[in-house]
This record gives C-alpha cells, structure tokens and sequence, in this order.
C-alpha cells in the first residue's frame, strides 16, 4: 500500500560548508531529522541535531563563515572523525528507508542543488563501496511551482511566510528545523491543490511542471492593510503571520514610507525582498514629529532586536572611555580614564601603537615584532599588510609630519592632524545622514579589499591617517552628545519662521518633556545644565549613546529642511542655525 506524503518518513538534512563547492570548501556540519510532514506542528524544534566534521590537514575556517555560524576552528577540537559522522547519517538514513521499506532513504533539503555535491563528496570519501543513501527531494524546486510569485524562495523567506522564524547564526539544526516546517506545509499545498497525495505523484509532477516564467510579485501583506495608514510620522514594525516583529523603521509620513516597499519601480536589495516575502502584517505608532520617531526607532530596536534592523542593534557593541595616551581602557569613565567614550577601542588601541613608533629614534630599526600590522591600523589581521610594507608606511608618515616630534604632547598633535584630516573631509559634499559611524574595529573603504600583498607604503599612510581622523571624529563626537544630554532643542513645524515651534527637552541624555510652544517664545534653561561633565559620560550608556547619535543626525536633517531651529545648551548659551550648522558640519 503506497504511503501518503504526509505519512511518509523523510530525512530532513542541511549543510553548513566552508565554501560554493566541493572544489572550494569542506563540510563543516551537518543536521537531520526523521519526520512525518503530518506530525510536524509548531514547537517541535528539538527534533533535530547536527554533528561537526573536522576539516582535512591545515584547512581553517573562513573568517566570514566563522561570523555567519558562529562556529570556530576551536569547537572542531576533539570531535568524532568524519568516517564517524557519515557512519551516523548513513545508519539514520537506513531506519528511515526501512521504515518506508524503500531501497533510499527520501531526504527532504531545501536548494540540494548546493548540498547534494557536498553529500555525494562525502559518500565518496567515506563510503564509496555502498551506493549513495539519499533519494533526494529539493523544497525550494517545489516551492519554486507552488509559490511562483514570491518575491524569494530561499530557505528563510519561505520558512518565515509561512509563519516560522529561523535564527540569524545559520546552523545545521535550526535549518533542518526550518526545511521540516516547510516540507509540512507544501505537503498541504500539495495535497490541497495539486491533489498529490504519494511520493510517486510528485516525481512525476516534479518532471512535468514546468517552473513558470517570470510573473508578478505577490507580497504576503494585504494591500488594505498599508493603504490605511495615516499621512503622519511615527515608526512602522513588520511582522510576520506569528506575530514576530521583522524589521522597525522610522518615517516622516507612515502612509508613503511603508507602501514605498511596494512600488512597481522600487528597486530592492536581496535581503529587503526576504522581509518582505515574509511580513504578512504591520503595527505603527504615530509620533508628533520624524525627529521623535527616530529616537523612538532607537529605542525599540534595542528592546525587540528584530532580525532584519542591522544598524543600531546592541550586539557586542561596547562603549569604552581611555586614558591620555590610549595605552588603557575602562568601561565606564574616572579619574584616570577620562576621554570618551568611543565605540572602538581598537582603533585608539592602534593610535597608541603609533604613537609608539613615532617616539623612537627613526635611524633604528624598531622592535614591531611584539605588535603585528593590524595592531597599527586597527584592522583585522587577514587585511593587514606586511611588516615591512608597514613600516616604510609608518616612515613616510614621519616624515610628511616631521613636525610631531617638537609638538610637546604627541597623542593631541596626532588627534589634531585628525582634525584637521576631518575638516578636509567635510569640506566634500555631505549626506544629511550620519557620516563614518561603523563604531566597529572592521576596517574602512581604504582596507577592505586590501590583502596582505596588496598594500604599499603610500596606501600604509592613507591608512594611519583614516585612523586619525576617525578617532579625532569619535572624541569630538563623545564631547557633542555630553552637551546635548542636557539641552532643550526647539523647531518649527513648518519653513515659516511664525509657525509653532516644537520643543523637546533633555535630560540624562534621555527625552523628559515635550511641548509646543508660539515661535517667539524663549527656550527654557535646561534641567540639567549645571550638571558636571563627568557626571553627563557616566549617563551615556550605548542606549542613550544611539538615542543621541538619531537625535545629531536628524537635527542636521532638520537643518537641511531650513528650519528655524534653536538649541539651548546651557544657563545663557543658546546655538542658533549658523551656529549649529557650524557645530555640525564635522559631526
């Protein structure tokens, strides 16, 4: 008696790898599962394990895969051996054949056109004397004629349009996990719509439908839902059909900023197509201005993480204060460690190593073995350059600025020529957006294509000014965000000058109150403006540090607008619009 689809047992498999192909990469892990499609429901997600396989001779995990799994060439320490592994699968692929009582275990994975040569690789490797186990079935193939307009199809978007989340470190469990709940619910389509009910009727099915030309997107969420939006700013969260929240975005009008994503025209990026393939529904908060809604944006990506907001997440990101020389650092601010903070402590970690070399005498040859070229540029080691390339580098800086060894304090000469790098800069035509804030130790434009053979001494010296001028950009920063957590900002709503203004008012880096007020009404003094400096570093916390990053990026914004905007910063002090354009030009 043939067996139903959603009786069958199938392997459930996926694969992690070092690289595209068996020519360019090894297997690094491998997950399955026996399931049923009729039994699989939500919170099943213990079904599945995954086993690590030990790369061959000297192979090493790539730095991208190591960031994308999460998996180091330390955890590949003491592992079974290969053999040892494929003798697992191959005696989990015999139960699942057995029970079927076919001659191949049916194993479902999503896209096998990627797994099946790393799987076939293996069995070549590990058991070339058996035929190869797997009677393979590819979902994305099925999902490819079962959802056609889909804006994606990979393994994420359809797991999440059909209302699964799979998590951002990408592991052979969770998407053995994922490819079970999708085989679940094509199973359905399958059988509801195309009434195929057997293995056998979709191979056949599979042979004979051809996958459709190219045909019109069809996005998840009801046109209705997007058409109702008020013409007014706030955030926007998209959420999936469970109710997991994507992705939150900032907007000046909610109605055209979120049915942007839907024009014919829109041109999108390979991971805005993935949300949107999944986000079924969407939840809104107005605000009474774009400024408020961005600081609001801040705030809740911190508090919900969604998966699809890169920028602002707290991650492993830290805040660090250091002391004169940057030769130390503290997490939080005293008596010793006083500047800052900054979002990068290798960078200023690099300002002290050249600081370093630039104290030695310039006729010997300086003793760099202690420090590699990266702890010189602040960048990872696989793009730094040679020692020696590097310290031809670091001499043709000496000597284009000779004059830092009369300068009686080196660390604030080397900050000026910072600043002064900064300013040249700015003087190049500038987005309203915030410029240079990666915050990371990840190199700049100038060293992510570089390899170690492709540096020269010339680019060494672009590098070690970059750095400089980063590290003046970030302290200059640190001292703006102290002086406006505690300040009251006024705007008008309108480009007339009589309009009513807005006005927000700060405190411990953080909105207090909010009012409107007539346009010719003075601004309060601010609560806090007789609040010690060091007592506004300790207030900043990475919260309050990106609550006041939005706020410096939209009141350039507000600038750009040619708003009447006021800023009163202390007892009398009080920054008018040239002021403030000045103030901001360089932050």
């Amino acid at each position: 008696m043939t067996v139903s689809l959603k009786d069958l047992q199938v392997l459930v498999l996926d694969c992690q790898t070092t690289g595209s192909h068996p020519g360019n990469g090894h297997l690094l892990e491998i997950g399955w599962a026996a399931i049923r499609a009729g039994h699989v429901k939500d919170g099943f997600e213990q079904i599945a394990g995954a086993h690590l396989v030990a790369l061959p001779g000297q192979a090493t995990i790539p730095r991208h895969v190591a960031r994308l799994t999460g998996i180091s060439d330390d955890d590949l320490k003491q592992i079974p051996r290969p053999a040892e592994v494929w003798e697992e699968l191959v005696h989990a692929a015999g139960k699942v054949a057995a029970a079927g009582r076919a001659s191949f275990c049916p194993t479902v994975i999503h896209f096998a056109r990627f797994e099946e040569p790393f799987l076939r690789h293996f069995h070549q490797q590990h058991g070339p004397e058996t035929p190869f186990p797997f009677d393979i079935i590819c979902s994305h193939e099925i999902a490819r004629r079962l959802l056609p307009d889909l804006p994606r199809r990979g393994l994420r978007a359809v797991a999440g349009y059909f209302g699964h989340s799979v998590p951002q470190q990408k592991r052979c469990s969770a998407h053995a996990v994922a490819t079970a709940f999708i085989w679940h619910h094509l199973v359905k389509m399958l059988t509801r719509t195309c009434e195929i009910h057997s293995l056998d009727e979709l191979r056949v099915w599979l042979k004979d439908t051809p996958v459709p030309a190219a045909v019109k997107r069809r996005f998840p969420m009801q046109r209705g839902i997007r058409l109702a939006l008020p013409d007014k700013p706030g955030i926007y969260r998209l959420l999936r059909s469970n109710g997991d929240v994507l992705y939150i975005g900032k907007a000046a009008s909610l109605k055209r900023r979120v049915n942007s994503y839907f024009q014919k025209s829109r041109q999108h990026s390979e991971n805005t197509l993935e949300m949107l393939t999944q986000a079924a529904d969407l939840r809104v908060t107005p605000t009474g201005s774009a400024l408020e809604a961005a600081l609001l944006e801040s705030e809740e990506i911190k508090r919900q993480c969604p998966p699809y907001n890169i920028a602002l997440k707290q991650g492993d990101r830290q805040l660090w204060f250091c002391n004169r020389d940057f030769s130390r650092f503290s997490p939080a601010v005293d008596h010793y460690h006083r500047l800052g903070p900054i979002p990068s402590r290798r960078a200023f970690a690099a300002l002290n190593a050249i600081g370093r070399f630039l104290q030695q005498d310039p006729n010997e040859y300086p003793d760099i073995a202690q420090l590699t070229a990266a702890d010189f540029l602040g960048i990872p080691s696989e793009y730094a350059p040679q020692s020696q390339c590097l310290l031809e580098g670091l001499n043709i800086f000496r000597h284009t600025h000779a004059d830092l060894e009369q300068s009686g304090n080196l660390w604030r000469a080397l900050l000026t020529i910072g600043t002064r790098l900064w300013r040249e800069k700015m003087e190049e035509p500038v987005s309203v957006n915030d410029p240079d804030e990666s915050g990371t130790a990840e190199p700049d434009k100038e060293g992510k294509t570089f390899g170690p053979e492709s540096w020269t001494p010339e680019s060494v010296v672009k590098g070690v000014e970059s750095l400089l001028r980063r590290c003046a950009h970030w302290l200059r920063r640190s001292r703006w965000f102290c002086v406006l957590s505690e300040s009251c900002l006024s705007w008008n709503r309108g480009n007339c000058p009589d309009e009513t203004k807005i006005v927000l008012v700060f405190a411990g880096g953080g909105v207090v109150e909010r009012y409107q007020a007539k346009s010719r009404m003075p601004l309060p003094r601010p609560p806090g403006a007789g609040v010690p400096f060091e007592d506004r570093q300790r207030n900043l916390d990475l919260i309050t540090y990106d609550r006041l990053r939005v706020a410096t990026t939209e009141l350039r914004r507000l600038l750009g607008e040619n708003r009447s905007v006021r800023l009163r910063v202390g007892k009398r002090a009080l920054l008018k619009k040239k002021e403030l354009s000045g103030a901001l030009k360089w932050l």
